[in-house]
């Protein structure tokens, strides 16, 4: 038997597509929006309060309740690895902040070479003030620059975009609703290293919550990027499982109810939920990278494995390899990229996802 608990599609990521260039000219790194696409660590909760996220794209923030100091932060979410090492990333979220100060130290955004946290941004003690740092092995921090604007506070939901250029001659540069806030030239590294590979997000006070939703990392300008989040809502082009909608796109993970087959090769399909999954068809607007992840389980007879599914096109496709499960519920994101699989590879359009579309996850031996 497979189970699979809680399902959601990443769909799209979209830009404002710039002049000669191809719409998919951007490599989204990692992504994440909801608990299924992050780790939590700590003391984390989901918000589903409608002003901590913008409601045309999420339908929930990941919260973080209290500050620390310490490396890395006792309470954060991580995102999945970047799926290449990169020394030259933006990346992008929406936050929410409370009205007071931020707490000094307390670790903000945090940025690994593997086991290495190597560069950061934290609180300054000051109001909606912050600072770059980057930090060795011994363990040292060396602040880098502080901000000479400010973040938003007062629960107002803005967007953070920061260009990292991770080298000897590095930069960095941080966008508050698109006007800098923060710029540094100079090293960035420590020990050597030249590539950073992971992120987490945490909370820049210790009194209040902070939340966060559509977090982005990728090789290309992220200010111009949004991220949908598209939840099951009906069955989709074929559903042999047994089990319900209600089952799989709760905003919280409870691995208690589940759907299943003890079939080999059932597909799984769902039409997405349309207040958050209707994606625009302005001229300017290009999808760059659909993403889908899936929390599943295996009993021990039957299916042991599985694969994402998606059709479209009027075609069904899957990720091409099996996925290796355990009898506890553990959670698989796939980049699909910035190509259709079912329409000859094609940049996706708004067409593909607004229309005819489904997605899921087929039983696997």
């Amino acid at each position: 038997m497979i189970k699979l608990k809680w399902f959601v599609i990443l769909s799209p990521l979209i830009g404002a597509a710039s002049a000669g260039a191809p719409a998919n000219a951007a490599t989204i790194l990692t992504a994440a929006s909801e608990d299924i696409t992050a780790v939590s660590n700590g003391t984390t909760a989901i918000s589903t309060t409608s002003t901590h996220f913008d409601t045309t794209y999420s339908r929930s923030a990941l919260t973080i309740t209290t500050a620390t100091t310490v490396f890395p932060p006792t309470n954060r979410w991580e995102l999945p690895a970047f799926s290449s090492a990169s020394a030259d990333f933006w990346f992008s979220v929406q936050y929410s902040l409370p009205s007071t100060s931020t707490t000094a130290n307390a670790q903000w955004f945090g940025f690994y070479d593997g086991a290495n946290i190597r560069l950061g941004i934290e609180g300054t003690g000051n109001l909606s003030e912050i600072r770059v740092f980057k930090r060795d092995t011994t363990p040292t921090k060396t602040t880098l620059a502080t901000a000479t604007g400010s973040l938003c506070r007062a629960n107002t939901r803005c967007k953070l975009d920061c260009h990292i250029v991770y080298a000897v001659s590095g930069s960095v540069d941080c966008y508050n609703n698109g006007t800098s806030i923060l710029t540094y030239s100079g090293d960035t590294t420590t020990n050597s290293a030249t590539t950073l590979s992971k992120m987490y997000v945490a909370n820049l006070t210790s009194s209040t919550s902070s939340r966060y939703s559509e977090i982005i990392v990728a090789d290309a300008d992220t200010r111009s990027m949004r991220m949908y989040t598209c939840a099951p809502n009906a069955a989709g082009a074929t559903q042999n499982w047994t089990g319900s909608a209600s089952n799989v796109n709760p905003t919280t993970v409870n691995d208690a109810n589940f759907n299943y087959t003890t079939t080999n090769n059932d597909l799984s399909q769902w039409t997405p939920q349309s207040a958050t999954c209707t994606i625009s068809t302005s001229g300017t607007t290009s999808v760059v990278d659909v993403r889908s992840s899936i929390r599943l389980a295996r009993g021990t007879t039957g299916p042991q494995s599985a694969r994402h599914s998606l059709h479209s096109n009027s075609a069904d496709s899957d990720n091409g390899s099996d996925l290796t499960l355990s009898t506890s519920f553990g959670n698989f994101t796939y980049d699909w990229g910035g190509t259709n699989p079912n329409n000859g590879a094609a940049p996706w359009a708004a067409a593909d996802i607004n229309s005819g579309f489904s997605f899921g996850v087929k039983s696997r031996p």
